[in-house]
């Protein structure tokens, strides 16, 4: 089974996953925010066994030794790529983290079997992009004990929409380049007016860059949408958060035959088109509208991939045209969705003429972000048949 997360990070040697830790103060209250929409406060890490899949440098780790304290086993982290691993024990090594309170295992999750059951288990950041991610969290199943949590996250075709057409144009701009540090250059000046405003922003520009414009990962053979993530787990299990929350619960605690997958599920199809453009109140929209909406962006999707590995300009007309019959629901779009629409196309047709583009000029192009990625949070319970 092909990890492209993998392959790429050992081909550069890179961990593009550093967070920016000036304030820590501000750091650690994201990650709390996040874990608070996850239905997760702090507390409940007090003393836990943690297992951290695809952990990365380590930085997030860092709130879970804070939230755990030094009760309890040591933190179990599962990481692959030797560049990640190294710069985690540096990072430890700096804050003062001892040996005696992580334990780090080189390998990959599929290979990973220490006959060990954990309270809370993080997969964060990469199961939404590869090709077995079922298989993965039916993995992650087994190793929970009663009424752990795990939490995953997701993205789909809505959600990634602006970055891909983001990445397309830088794409093609880059066509006839093949130097890999040239084009991380180029990228990063590309986008670095833009993400400057992006309030949050803790990632570096560059570490973005190679991570979300350049990674192979990105077009993965299937993405793993809320709804497919929440279809994969077992029945036993239920959804204790989301974040970005957008699932609403009106049934009556005494019901005990309410079908919360059904409602979850319903929802996810009448919401998910929010997930497009960041900034956006949340609207409705008819099922069989979303349906059609998503099949205009898997047929974008796969010819912009197509375009990645091709550089046939025949298939950015393609995706002109699609993006035209997606403005075929405008009338189901804010007027700053409609407005991004519109100023791809203009932006693609001008590659494709090859005449000059000033960028900033398109700023509803150029400043748009997607809500890209989603976390989700699943308890394993000990519910029985009523």
């Amino acid at each position: 089974m092909n990890n492209y997360f993998l392959e790429y990070y050992k081909k550069y040697n890179i961990s593009p996953v550093k967070q920016n830790l000036e304030n820590e103060y501000i750091f650690f209250q994201k990650r709390e925010k996040l874990y608070r929409q996850l239905g997760m406060p702090i507390m409940l890490f007090k003393g836990k066994d943690i297992l951290e899949v695809g952990s990365g440098s380590g930085f997030n780790t860092l709130a879970f030794f804070l939230w755990k304290g030094t009760e309890g086993n040591k933190i179990d982290l599962v990481e692959a790529n030797p560049t990640g691993i190294r710069e985690m024990r540096e990072l430890f090594k700096e804050k003062n983290i001892s040996d005696e309170r992580f334990e780090i295992y080189e390998s990959s999750i599929e290979e990973f079997n220490n006959k060990k059951y954990y309270d809370i288990i993080i997969a964060e950041g990469f199961i939404h992009a590869i090709s077995n991610a079922k298989e993965i969290i039916h993995k992650l199943c087994t190793m929970l004990k009663q009424n752990g949590i795990i939490v995953i996250t997701c993205m789909d075709e809505c959600s990634v929409f602006v970055e891909e057409m983001k990445r397309l144009v830088v794409n093609m701009i880059t066509k006839d380049i093949n130097n890999y540090e040239e084009k991380v250059s180029i990228y990063t000046d590309f986008f670095q007016p833009q993400l400057k405003k992006l309030k949050g922003m803790s990632r570096s520009i560059e570490d973005w860059v190679k991570d979300d414009m350049l990674n192979p990962a990105f077009y993965n053979n299937s993405l793993l949408s809320l709804e497919e993530a929440v279809k994969t787990f077992p029945d036993n299990y239920y959804i204790l958060g989301s974040s970005q929350r957008i699932f609403t619960d009106y049934s009556w605690y005494k019901d005990l035959l309410y079908n919360e997958r059904e409602n979850i599920v319903k929802q996810f199809k009448e919401k998910q088109h929010n997930f497009i453009l960041a900034g956006e109140e949340e609207t409705l929209l008819p099922i069989e509208k979303n349906k059609e909406l998503n099949y205009i962006l898997c047929k974008i999707r796969e010819n912009a991939k197509g375009y990645e590995e091709s550089k046939d300009d025949s298939l950015i007309r393609e995706i002109i045209n699609s993006l035209g019959s997606m403005l075929n629901l405008k009338v189901y779009f804010s007027k700053n969705l409609c407005l991004f629409i519109e100023e791809t196309i203009e932006i693609l047709q001008c590659l494709l003429q090859n005449e000059e583009i000033k960028y900033s000029d398109y700023k509803t192009f150029y400043y748009a972000v997607g809500r890209t990625q989603q976390y989700l949070s699943m308890v394993n319970s000990d519910k029985k048949e009523c």
